[in-house]
C-alpha cells in the first residue's frame, strides 16, 4: 500500500525532509478526469496561504481512448494537460512524472493492446513538449522503464499493466534521484500521485 509516491516520500523523511503526503489517485482517471479534479483535491488539503509542491502522473488511460472512429488522438490529452499545468503553475509549485509502459506480452491479451507503448511513446513527447514549454520540470520513464530488465519482468509477472513491489522501487529510484525533484524537497505540503499507470495528482 505504498505505490511509488509512498516510497519517494519514505526516503525523504529518512533523509530529514519535513513533508506531508496525500495520494490522489483515482484508478482508471484520464486526464479529462484530472483536470476536472485537480483544484478542488488540492485546495482542500493544502495548508493556508501555502503554495504546494504537486506531482502529476497521468497517460496511461489516455492511450485506452478512441474517438467516434475508432482512431486514437493525442490532442485531446495534451489540451487537458496545458491547462492542468497553466493552471498549477500560479496556485502551486507543480512536477509531472510521465506515463509508464506496459508490457509488450501481457498475461492476459486485450483487444486493441498492441498498439499501447507506441501510443505511450507519442504521448509522452507531447507531454515533455507541454510542460517545457510551460518550464514546468517532466520526468520521462519512458525509455528508462523500457530498458529495465526488472521493470519489464515485473510487469509479465503481474497483469502486464501494474507492478508490484519491485516495479514501485524501480519508479521510486528514479523520481527520488530526479534533479527536479531532490529540488523541491523541503515544501510543507507535497501531493504525489498514485500509480504510474493511471494516477492523478
Amino acid at each position: 500500500m505504498l505505490g511509488w509516491p509512498g516510497r519517494v516520500c519514505r526516503s525523504a523523511l529518512t533523509q530529514g525532509h519535513e513533508l506531508t503526503l496525500y495520494n490522489l489517485g483515482v484508478r482508471g482517471d484520464t486526464s479529462a478526469a484530472v483536470r476536472f479534479r485537480w483544484k478542488g483535491e488540492v485546495a482542500s488539503r493544502a495548508a493556508a496561504e501555502a503554495k504546494p509542491l504537486v506531482v502529476f502522473s497521468f497517460g496511461l488511460n489516455d492511450c485506452f481512448q478512441v474517438d467516434g472512429t475508432g482512431a486514437f488522438s493525442i490532442e485531446p490529452s495534451t489540451q487537458h494537460t496545458h491547462a492542468i499545468l497553466e493552471d498549477a503553475a500560479h496556485d502551486a509549485r507543480p512536477l509531472f512524472v510521465g506515463p509508464a509502459p506496459v508490457s509488450e506480452r501481457p498475461p492476459l491479451k486485450a483487444a486493441g493492446w498492441e498498439p499501447v507503448n507506441d501510443r505511450i511513446r507519442r504521448l509522452n513527447r507531447a507531454f515533455a513538449t507541454v510542460a517545457a514549454n510551460l518550464l514546468i520540470p517532466y520526468l520521462d520513464l519512458y525509455p528508462e522503464l523500457q530498458q529495465d530488465r526488472r521493470w519489464r519482468a515485473d510487469l509479465a509477472a503481474g497483469d502486464g499493466v501494474h507492478p508490484s513491489a519491485l516495479g514501485y522501487e524501480v519508479i521510486a529510484d528514479l523520481v527520488t534521484h530526479w534533479p527536479s525533484w531532490e529540488k523541491a524537497l523541503g515544501s510543507a505540503v507535497m501531493l504525489p500521485s498514485g500509480r504510474p499507470a493511471d494516477a492523478t495528482a
